[in-house]
């Protein structure tokens, strides 16, 4: 079955980070917290969401000062198809 191929080789490439605790960073909804001290604590280049309360400017100012770069599904999409 094809999407248990997919699972296994995700689980081959994922690793298990424990998430950085800090100051309110999402103050539209605290709950996205969590996704945004995980993406630190992995060392994420690409936070790729949906959620508009991620692209607010304080969001995207913090992420952009840890490196990462926060974009919808179509936008990554977009970088890897640029990719060789």
């Amino acid at each position: 079955m094809k999407s248990t191929a997919n699972v296994e080789f995700l689980r081959s490439i994922a690793r298990i980070v424990e998430p950085q605790r800090g100051l309110p960073v999402v103050l539209s909804d605290p709950k996205d917290d969590p996704v945004v001290y995980t993406a630190v604590a992995a060392g994420a280049d690409i936070l790729c969401v949906r959620d508009r309360h991620f692209y607010e400017p304080a969001v995207v100012a913090f992420c952009r000062r840890e490196d990462i770069r926060i974009m919808d599904d179509l936008a990554l999409l977009e970088l890897l198809s640029e990719k060789p």
